[in-house]
């Protein structure tokens, strides 16, 4: 009886080592930077560490519509995938895509869009508002919003890989 049961001991030992193998030396955490450039200087105005699967959201007003946007990412190791969009008016959505490829559907005032098929991006980028609100959030949480002279400059979202990480203007 008890010859049978040793592959299956063998078996769990070998399957806990490696998941403990697994935890040791698992991913700690993706990092998210945010960039600013105006005129040709890049400043980078934030380096954080988040969760794999966290939330990021950027949330500004819709420069043509003046009615609130909110893109919604997930952050993967290896890009920042755009899955919902939320907008103040259905006007702002058709501008956007008048043939959405997902789920458009009223919920309070807000106009959301999920994507059938999330889009991944490296870098998302987008010049900072003169004259309207931005805050870019994580899991709820508000981690930037624009300094007054900040307004008008590219403001990147990236991840940063190791070999990346800590290095000012690093290439992405």
């Amino acid at each position: 009886m008890k010859r049978k049961n040793i592959p299956f001991i063998i078996l769990f030992l070998f399957s806990l080592t490696a998941y403990k193998g697994g935890l040791l030396f698992a991913r700690e955490g993706t990092w998210v930077a945010i960039d600013i450039l105006k005129e040709d200087e890049r400043e980078e105005v934030l380096q954080v560490k988040v969760k794999e699967g966290s939330t990021l959201s950027l949330a500004f007003t819709h420069s043509l519509y003046h009615t609130p946007q909110i893109e919604i990412y997930t952050v993967l190791a290896e890009s920042l995938l755009l899955r919902e969009i939320h907008f103040g008016n259905l006007e702002a959505a058709g501008y956007y895509d008048p043939n959405p490829r997902g789920d458009l559907y009223l919920e309070g005032n807000l106009w959301k869009f999920k994507l059938s098929d999330p889009i991944p991006f490296q870098i998302v980028r987008m010049r900072i508002p003169y004259t309207v609100p931005l805050r870019i959030t994580i899991d709820g949480s508000t981690h930037w919003v624009p300094r007054e002279k900040d307004r008008g400059a590219l403001l990147t979202i990236k991840l940063l890989f190791p070999e990346t990480r800590g290095r000012a203007g690093a290439k992405s």
